[in-house]
């Protein structure tokens, strides 16, 4: 079963909210902490962090997977008891290069343009390389919300 936990960060500062990079890992980092205690009573201190061969990270030994996502002023974090990826993205505009370099086609909309660029990464994430280049099977699983 996979559960999927979304906050809003509350920035302490303007120039936090400029260079966001701190704030997003300890929010993350917070919400992973409350989700694996409320789904499974746990502490994740009791684990040691790891980064699989491409640097995804889990917790050795946890009855878990997990993945964590950042966009804006929001974090994500997908608990489950196989491999999970998890993305959210603020809509933004993606240039048709990128787009047909990674994703392997463009739309005219930004917004559609986005939520094909957040199914590839998750998917890339869940598979543990990133984001994968052209085109993605039907294979897998995705929930949008």
């Amino acid at each position: 079963m996979t559960t999927v936990y979304v906050t809003k960060i509350a920035w302490k500062s303007e120039r936090e909210a400029r260079f966001p990079r701190k704030a997003y890992s300890e929010a993350a980092r917070r919400l992973l902490r409350e989700a694996v205690k409320r789904e499974y009573s746990l502490d994740i201190s009791a684990y040691a962090e790891k980064k699989g061969a491409n640097g995804k990270p889990y917790l050795e030994g946890a009855p878990f997977c997990f993945n964590l996502s950042h966009s804006g002023d929001y974090v994500v974090c997908a608990l489950s008891d196989r491999e999970v990826g998890v993305d959210i993205e603020k809509v933004r505009h993606i240039s048709e290069g990128v787009m047909r370099r990674f994703v392997g086609n463009c739309t005219e909309s930004d917004e559609e343009n986005t939520r094909l660029w957040t199914r590839y990464e998750a998917i890339g994430k869940y598979l543990g390389v990133g984001i994968p280049y052209g085109e993605i099977s039907d294979a897998y699983f995705v929930k949008e919300y």
